[in-house]
């Protein structure tokens, strides 16, 4: 029942992140942080049983205590929750993104000085490449 409590609250918080920043389909964003919570849980015990047999410790992972269990997947999943929520919040708050500004690093080449005037001029392919064939 808790685990329900706490599966409602990450995905309410997602949705909100989503809609105070207008993103389209606020639903998917906390479908989203509720798969990045079972990620999280999961992830870790992937890490830790990796350390414990290169580590080549005598702890059988089979019989662990079950409060452990839930504790440590308790943790994974906080960690992988707030971690995405941290960074969705940060890349969202930027607004200094390439794809929002206007302006242009060479502005200044772009612009076409309109003091010289080529239309007068005959220019040939070799005179204009300096090719002297």
């Amino acid at each position: 029942m808790l685990g329900l409590l706490l599966i409602y609250f990450i995905g309410k918080t997602y949705h909100t992140l989503a809609t105070e920043h207008n993103k389209e389909r606020p639903w998917l964003w906390a479908v989203l942080g509720i798969i990045s919570y079972y990620g999280g849980a999961f992830l870790l015990g992937i890490v830790i049983f990796l350390y414990l047999d290169l580590v080549g410790s005598n702890v059988d992972i089979e019989n662990l205590n079950k409060g452990i269990e839930i504790l440590l997947g308790l943790a994974g999943g906080l960690m992988g929750t707030v971690g995405l929520y941290q960074f969705l919040k940060y890349r969202w708050n930027n607004k200094s993104s390439v794809s929002e500004t206007d302006d242009i690093l060479d502005e200044d080449f772009l612009v076409m000085d309109s003091s010289i005037d080529f239309s007068n001029e005959n220019y040939s392919g070799e005179d204009y490449l300096g090719d002297n064939k």
